[in-house]
């Protein structure tokens, strides 16, 4: 008999997103139901051997995913479909999060994957982000927002968000799933429609010295023409004005609810 969800995700060098990603799903999977793919580079680093551990202590299962120096996306994607076909032998959903994305809903993830029936699940993505730059609202000057407090609970410092249609993606299925480039859609959804009950958050923009620190751990890994190459003012440009496809801002910022800064 199948179990009714799992998730998955892909983890490479992420000794600050893992543990946060791991116990906010961990308050609606049992450990047994979420799956860790590991990418494994020819450098190896100390995480490597840190994520082996802490999944064995946890009782997560481990793939690893041996990857030369730059990234491949094409590979990757293949991959995860491939990892969601095995998985929905043994589960009714299957549910696939990055290591900086997390569900929530306002009935609560676990209530809402339980009502929750169809082929393929759409979120409504959101890109929370942190102003760290003095700002006006409505007109009115605003102290710029302090860096993250990582002991703290995350989205109760940050008080600004933005649609991201990038990050409405599709995240839970319960059938054989083609993703393309990205995970950001898939063959089998383009007929599907987003859902207001349900919200990817999409964190990489939360805070800004973090910004910096994962973007020069991957130089040279990414295409030169890629977003995440440039620093400095044009990074900033960037981190205000535009969505992470590289496209205008399409709307302005909005308040993130209360009900959502609890969340996490």
């Amino acid at each position: 008999m199948k179990r009714p969800w799992c998730i998955h995700t892909v983890v490479y060098n992420e000794p600050l997103w893992w543990p946060i990603w791991r116990r906010y799903y961990s308050r609606w999977f049992e450990p047994q139901d979420i799956y860790v793919n590991h990418v494994i580079k020819p450098r190896r680093t100390w995480f490597d051997d840190h994520l082996v551990g802490d999944c064995w202590r946890h009782g997560h299962e481990l793939i690893p995913f041996y990857e030369s120096e730059r990234l491949d996306f094409a590979l990757n994607t293949s991959r995860i479909n491939t990892r969601v076909r095995e998985l929905l032998e043994r589960y009714e959903q299957v549910i696939t999060c990055e290591i900086d994305e997390f569900l929530v809903s306002p009935v609560g993830l676990g209530p809402y994957l339980s009502a929750w029936d169809g082929n393929v699940g759409l979120a409504s993505g959101y890109e929370v982000v942190h102003h760290f730059r003095p700002y006006k609202r409505s007109g009115v000057p605003q102290d710029p927002e302090p860096a993250i407090a990582w002991n703290k609970p995350l989205l109760a410092q940050r008080a600004w968000w933005y649609r991201s249609l990038l990050y409405s993606k599709p995240v839970i299925t319960t059938i054989p799933i083609t993703y393309r480039d990205g995970l950001h859609t898939c063959v089998e959804a383009e007929s599907a429609r987003y859902t207001s009950d349900l919200l990817l958050l999409h964190l990489s923009k939360i805070d800004w010295d973090l910004a910096i620190e994962r973007r020069k751990a991957r130089i040279g890994q990414r295409e030169p023409t890629d977003n995440h190459s440039f620093f400095g003012d044009e990074l900033a440009q960037w981190w205000f004005t535009t969505v992470d496809s590289g496209t205008p801002l399409p709307v302005g910022y909005e308040a993130i609810p209360e009900w959502v800064q609890l969340a996490l």
